[in-house]
């Protein structure tokens, strides 16, 4: 009763905020109860004021820790990626998602270096 009340309060309320959005997110990782996955993918339809931060939430999903929530949400990306609307804004995702991974991995690398070179200075 409340999944199904849940749903379709997001689909069809007039503003999602981002609580709710992150709500969304914890039932999308929730491997017992599916259906946080299906409430996204119909956000991510129909709901275009929305869209770009379902995207977020659906590519952060693609890198879950969990083998079930990420092959789910590589299969949902791989199919919406087939839709002509979907294609540019999954590929802007995804290289800004890349972007940012590269980034953390170089301020740790960076700031390792920086830490050694300081230790071995003379």
């Amino acid at each position: 009763m409340f999944l199904s009340l849940f749903s379709r309060l997001l689909i069809n309320v007039p503003s999602i905020t981002d609580n709710a959005l992150l709500i969304l997110k914890r039932y999308c990782e929730d491997e017992i109860k599916n259906f946080g996955m299906d409430i996204l993918h119909n956000l991510i339809f129909y709901r275009i004021p929305i869209r770009e931060k379902c995207l977020d939430i659906l590519i952060n999903l693609t890198q879950n820790e969990k083998n079930f929530i990420r092959n789910n949400a590589i299969c949902m990306t791989k199919n919406l990626y087939e839709k002509q609307e979907f294609k540019q804004l999954i590929e802007v995702k995804f290289i800004l998602e890349l972007y940012r991974i590269f980034k953390f991995f170089l301020e740790i690398c960076f700031k390792s270096f920086t830490d050694i070179r300081d230790r071995f200075s003379w």
